[in-house]
């Protein structure tokens, strides 16, 4: 075996015979910082859904909000409401001696498209 090959030989020994000294997945995943990030990215959003539906009730209550109630006995107060009766139209009828089909025309009575100038001409 040459020197080098046993140089090699030793090196991959080596590197396979180093191990990590402690438990290195309790050392990764049982950080205490990583911990309260996690817990503040899902209570985030539950804190603002929250603050989105609250909101929503308190506009609802403050916009079907009504009068307070008449005293027993009072009468009414004159409203302006007004009585809206809805029909619906009849049909209109299709007009008379107006022909559905337009005229016939020739292609010769129909005008030629207009000549341009070209480029080279207008300069």
């Amino acid at each position: 075996m040459t020197p080098l090959r046993h140089h090699l030989d030793q090196a991959r020994s080596a590197h396979h015979a180093a191990t990590y000294a402690g438990d290195l997945a309790a050392d990764v995943l049982s950080d205490p910082a990583a911990d309260r990030s996690r817990w503040r990215i899902g209570v985030g959003p539950a804190v603002g859904a929250s603050a989105l539906i609250a909101a929503s009730i308190a506009v609802l209550v403050f916009l079907r909000a009504s009068a307070p109630p008449a005293p027993p006995g009072a009468q009414p107060a004159h409203s302006d409401a007004a009585v809206v009766q809805f029909g619906v139209p009849r049909r209109p009828e299709m007009p008379r001696n107006v022909p559905i089909v337009p005229p016939y025309h020739e292609l010769s009575s129909i005008p030629a498209k207009p000549s341009f100038p070209s480029r080279h001409e207008a300069l």
